[in-house]
């Protein structure tokens, strides 16, 4: 007995996408139709939607009364010969504080849109073009819908504030364009992008994150809301040498490099000069035994002092000191100390190697010493 309704709900679901894809009653408030060679035709509540003006089909001008928070159109544009949907451009005449164009829905149902915005979904092909609108109300406005085809023009501005690691530049176009200033290493296949967030006639590129005295080159891109492209031609550049900046000198002062210490308490001390650029607390690092310190280590400005909280064992222990002033310079010291067997030894400490040898020498002299002579 339940196999009738499984079926039924089977069948439904094979047809939901083309059910969906048609609008409710009401989804749709008002639909234009426009065809080359043809005066537009409106279906529309009285008064919503009125032709203003239309450009030898290129441009055409509605004028909206718009008595709602939300309003969907549909815009279906056949022969026009379009490579693709997009290039018939919705957009409204507003003045410059307000955001012209239409943002991208997911899907053709724009009336479920969360809240009252301004977003369109382009179907269709270029010949047969199904372009749904919603727009947010309520408000009188032009509507704009114009057929673009072409590339973007572009002016392309000079490298500025040129560094080692970067530079800024410009570029504007004639129209909304999304645009990424692409660089890569001269020799290397992979451009590293910089796209801008939002359409726009101003285009800038903060660049950052390059080699000193490394030959670049460059390309812009450049995208319209209809997909359009165009791109300059490459070029290329050398970042400068990094600059020269005063290095800090950091001198040992205990325990003295290559010294054997008893058993016990030590302090471990640098002394830092950098007469042309401060240190700072944070521009100094210690390394002991290979890891870095981070806790019970002090910097007064001019000594960097590090005590270990228990007793080193015994044999070799190594120590870094860093200090990189403001300016980027940075200096190190590097050096070892022994640790003897006690607090009561002053005897070095031997390393496996010296213990080795030392046994090899002891094996000699016996060797040469011959076996023990008999006292009989």
């Amino acid at each position: 007995m339940r196999r009738a309704p499984l079926a039924t709900a089977i069948l439904l679901a094979i047809l939901a996408p083309q059910a969906l894809a048609q609008p409710p009653g009401g989804a749709i408030d008002a639909t234009i139709t426009l065809a080359p060679g043809s005066s537009p035709t409106v279906d529309a509540p009285a008064g919503m939607v009125r032709l203003n003006a239309s450009e030898g089909g290129k441009e055409y001008l509605f004028d909206l009364r718009l008595d709602r928070d939300y309003t969907t159109l549909e815009i279906r544009a056949d022969g026009f010969r379009l490579e693709r949907a997009r290039q018939l451009v919705p957009s409204l005449v507003v003045n410059q504080s307000e955001y012209p164009l239409f943002h991208d829905f997911p899907n053709e149902r724009i009336w479920d849109v969360d809240g009252s915005a301004n977003v369109f979904h382009a179907n269709g092909t270029g010949d047969a073009i199904v372009l749904r609108l919603g727009i947010a109300g309520p408000r009188n406005v032009t509507l704009a819908l114009t057929v673009d085809a072409t590339p973007p023009e572009y002016t392309l501005g000079e490298r500025q504030n040129m560094t080692h690691i970067g530079f800024y530049q410009e570029t504007t176009t004639n129209e909304l364009t999304l645009a990424d200033l692409q660089v890569r290493r001269v020799g290397t296949e992979e451009w590293i992008q910089n796209p801008t967030p939002s359409y726009h006639v101003l285009q800038k590129f903060p660049v950052q994150g390059l080699d000193a005295r490394t030959e670049y080159e460059t390309r812009v891109v450049f995208v319209d809301w209809a997909g359009n492209l165009a791109s300059t031609p490459i070029t290329t550049f050398t970042t400068p040498a990094a600059p020269v900046v005063p290095i800090p000198a950091v001198r040992i002062v205990s325990p003295p490099a290559n010294a054997t210490l008893p058993a016990g308490a030590i302090t471990i001390r640098a002394a830092v000069e950098s007469n042309e650029s401060p240190v700072r607390p944070d521009g100094v690092r210690l390394f002991f035994d290979l890891t870095e310190v981070s806790d019970d280590v002090d910097f007064d400005g001019n000594e960097v002092t590090y005590t270990p909280r228990t007793a080193l064992l015994p044999g070799m222990h190594r120590v870094s000191v860093e200090a990189t002033n403001e300016l980027g310079g940075t200096g190190t010291a590097r050096w070892s100390f022994h640790i003897g067997g006690g607090p009561e030894s002053d005897t070095p400490f031997l390393s496996p190697f010296a213990a080795i040898l030392a046994l090899a020498l002891a094996h000699a002299l016996a060797r040469r010493r011959g076996p023990p002579r008999s006292s009989a």
